[in-house]
Order: structure tokens, then C-alpha cells, then sequence
């Protein structure tokens, strides 16, 4: 543009080929968006629940989950008899009645 003077002309009209272009890429672009924010909103999410969840476990739990795991998920004679036990010293029962009532 000249200072000297003289008319301004007026825009191309515009291509719709490429208006239709862009606003696929821009609809793209808001989806993308709303996508990544709903990620993150649903990470914070969990992360407040496992926070809960974790400050309100119980103390014990981990005791309770080791011996259960060592009286039905470890292999036989890992853990039996105890360290200060021999096999000489386990109570032996050859009766129900004998067990149940001991």
C-alpha cells in the first residue's frame, strides 16, 4: 500500500474449499481439546480416590494379606513349622472331637 494515495482493492473472495478445510481442522482442534481435558480431570479424579482410599486403609492390612498369602498360596513347608518349632513339637490329632476341643 502506497501512502501517495489511490483506492484499496478488495479481497479474492474466498475459496469454500478451504473454508470447509478449516473448519474440519478446527473442529479437530476443539475435540482434541475436550479430549485432553477430560484425561486430565479423570486422572486428578482417581488420584483423589486412591489418595482416600489409601489414607483410610487399615494398618494391619498388609499383615492379613501376608498370612493369608502364606496359608493358601505359598508352597507346602515354606513357613511350617515356625523357626521355633521342630516337627517333634507339633500337637498331633487323630481325632475331630481330639481337635475341636483342644
Amino acid at each position: 500500500m502506497s501512502s501517495a494515495g489511490g483506492m484499496r482493492l478488495a479481497a479474492p473472495p474466498l475459496d469454500q474449499g478451504h473454508l470447509k478445510k478449516a473448519k474440519r481442522l478446527r473442529q479437530k482442534e476443539l475435540q482434541m481439546n475436550r479430549e485432553i481435558r477430560d484425561t486430565i480431570l479423570n486422572l486428578l479424579m482417581c488420584w483423589i480416590i486412591f489418595s482416600i482410599a489409601y489414607s483410610n486403609r487399615d494398618g494391619r492390612s498388609f499383615l492379613i494379606h501376608k498370612e493369608t498369602m502364606d496359608a493358601f498360596i505359598a508352597p507346602p513347608n515354606k513357613n511350617y513349622p515356625p523357626h521355633h518349632q521342630t516337627e517333634n513339637e507339633l500337637p498331633k490329632f487323630t481325632e475331630v472331637g481330639t481337635y475341636i476341643n483342644s
